[in-house]
């Protein structure tokens, strides 16, 4: 392992990700609820909140499920991994804070690549387009938040994305590309990956950086 990303796994922030598939009928729903999420604000929003425990409830062999104006809706299948933010994308928050005019947070995008995690990455690797836009339509394909000391983005893609088995993930602050823009994290799904079959269901991959300090041995 390089020195980078060793150190960024003992000392960096937690990254966790989960890449989630869901109903063939849910699309409408999930889009429902991350507009309604978006009313809610982008601190400590209880609509977020309830889905990543939702998230965490399906991991741990429970039923997560989520409810829209009486409609119960699950996660069918899900993928989770814990992996790194990138050199690159905590020089970009620490710039923010000192400067104004910078782009956010607010792309997600996906790939299929099985390439390892690397703290110094700034792409991904065999990436499938378009990238969800999580802070535009007022929710409807996500949400960028912050929950405590964490922040938190949600992307929503659509039935009618290409076929692709989903064994990458990023947060970008551009909409496409590599020319421009950060790349905040790279999680890859070494393990248990989701396969989306295009026209099928959705998906959903959601990605929590906690900034809380944790000593963590490799």
């Amino acid at each position: 392992m390089d020195k980078q990303t060793e150190l960024m796994l003992k000392y960096g922030p937690k990254d966790t990700a989960y890449a989630a598939n869901w109903g063939e009928k849910d699309e409408p729903l999930l889009r429902k609820y991350f507009m309604k999420a978006a009313t809610l604000g982008r601190e400590d929003n209880p609509m977020i909140i309830m889905f990543f425990d939702q998230l965490e409830h399906k991991w741990n062999d429970h039923i997560g499920a989520l409810e829209i104006d009486g409609q119960l809706f699950e996660i069918v299948d899900l993928a989770k991994t814990e992996d790194v933010p990138t050199v690159q994308g905590l020089q970009f928050c620490c710039l923010k804070i000192i400067k104004s005019g910078l782009s956010t947070w607010r792309y997600h995008g996906v790939g299929s690549s099985s390439l390892e995690a690397r703290a110094y990455q700034q792409r991904l690797f065999s990436e499938t387009e378009p990238r969800a836009d999580m802070t535009g339509s007022g929710g409807a394909q996500g949400s960028a938040t912050r929950v405590s000391q964490s922040m938190r983005f949600v992307g929503i893609f659509a039935a009618s994305f290409a076929t692709i088995t989903v064994r990458e993930s990023a947060v970008f602050t551009n909409s496409t590309g590599y020319t421009s823009g950060i790349m905040l994290n790279r999680q890859q799904f070494a393990t248990n990956p989701i396969t989306h079959s295009a026209g099928v269901a959705p998906f959903t991959v959601a990605t929590d950086v906690n900034f809380t300090p944790e000593q963590r041995w490799l």
